[in-house]
């Protein structure tokens, strides 16, 4: 096989390296999609022939040469914080260098391609529940969808402003757990219930394991401003680039975001993937991968939120709970939990509102923009959720008065 047939398509040879234990040459490999694990080493895990290998007017390209900078750069940066073993002494050149990196080691793996061939199923699905032929919508082959990337790729770096404006950390695991890396390392997860997943989503959080011992974590600021509420000490250490010290329960749950976010293979230092395994077998779902775009119901929401106020502040996210609520024409009148009045009162303080969502399974969910919340005379357990905007208030008293 020449050198340029094959290419490590998720994590640089340099990256699956610092997950050898000392003296070590092999890594440990679970197969999630057969679960079944099995030895390989650093140099051969994680290779694809032709992964960048496009077809253009019938003419093949190889485009491996243009990640060579990027995979260098990366080992020489990687390199440095695993030897500081802290980020607080980046230059502004190499945080902005680390952010770019951050978003095409995000963007240059199979699970984005999968992806793009799996739109026009999503896209089917959708036509079909509207009773409209489906047989418009064209298949996406592999060539089509490594273009596509291609191009998502060509124009990633400004998406690396998000990680900028996240707050950083490095995160160090404890003496004997190990972090575990995968054909897709990057995970992004949601702080709050109501959150999605998303670079740019209010409360995400993306994590990238860069050593068996090393993770770079970077955290929505709304996360630590949901923290100040209630510890303003923790608050300020967050947002100072620490080297944070978790436990082994926190690996284990970090390691478990792996398995969920691997498109097939999972990374090890050591082989000790029972706790993966007994979770693939209860959720067998879990083996196949999954997709960035998802087909639901119209006003629904992943996590089925039930009976859930959530309100966009100027710092945070909100999520309260309510007995009741009536949507009126031109308001809602909200009956809270007595138990989530304190929340209520933080969410009323930190204003202005963006935005109220209503999470109901029983009655339905709704949403409103540009919003204030208001007490409903001295009881401080009911409240009013209405426009702000003077002309969109004007607009449904309107309503308001031409129905009554």
């Amino acid at each position: 096989m020449n050198k340029e047939s094959k290419h490590h398509h998720f994590n640089p040879r340099h990256i699956l390296a610092n997950f050898l234990l000392d003296g070590e040459h092999l890594l440990h490999v679970l197969d999630k999609a057969k679960g079944r694990t099995f030895p390989n080493t650093s140099r051969v895990a994680g290779q694809e022939e032709h992964f960048n290998r496009v077809a253009i007017d019938g003419q093949f390209v190889n485009l491996e040469p243009v990640f060579d900078e990027a995979d260098s750069r990366q080992s020489i940066l990687v390199s440095q914080i695993i030897a500081r073993r802290e980020i607080k002494t980046l230059t502004p050149a190499e945080r902005l260098e680390l952010a770019q990196l951050v978003v095409i080691q995000l963007l240059r793996v199979k699970f984005i391609r999968d992806g793009f061939r799996g739109i026009p199923e999503i896209l089917k699905q959708s036509f079909a529940k509207f009773g409209v032929d489906n047989a418009v919508v064209p298949d996406v082959d592999e060539n089509s969808a490594k273009i596509q990337s291609f191009d998502l790729l060509a124009n990633c770096f400004p998406r690396s402003q998000h990680i900028l404006n996240k707050n950083w950390s490095l995160v160090e695991a404890p003496k004997g757990s190990w972090f575990w890396t995968s054909d897709n390392p990057i995970c992004i997860t949601n702080e709050f219930v109501s959150g999605d997943i998303g670079l740019a989503c209010q409360g995400s959080k993306v994590v990238w394991p860069i050593a068996k011992d090393l993770m770079l974590q970077f955290s929505c600021p709304a996360i630590v401003n949901k923290i100040e509420n209630h510890d303003p000490r923790a608050a300020h250490y967050l947002r100072g680039e620490p080297t944070m010290f978790c436990s082994a329960e926190h690996v284990s749950q970090f390691n478990h975001n792996q398995v969920v976010n691997a498109t097939r293979f999972i990374y090890s230092p050591v082989e000790e993937f029972g706790a993966a395994l007994d979770f693939l077998i209860a959720h067998p779902e879990a083996k196949s991968p999954r997709s960035f775009i998802k087909l639901l119901d119209l006003g629904s929401h992943p996590d089925k939120l039930d009976k859930t106020l959530v309100v966009y502040g100027e710092s945070t996210i909100h999520e309260i709970g309510f007995v009741s609520w009536e949507h009126c024409i031109s308001h809602w009148e909200i009956g809270i939990r007595p138990e989530c009045i304190g929340a209520l009162k933080l969410a009323m303080a930190d204003s202005p509102h963006r935005e109220a969502r209503v999470f109901d399974n029983e009655k339905g969910n709704s949403g409103m923009l540009d919003i204030e919340l208001k007490p409903v005379g001295d009881d401080e357990a009911t409240i009013t959720v209405r426009h702000r905007n003077p002309v969109l208030v004007a607009i449904m008293d309107q309503v308001r008065l031409d129905r009554s």
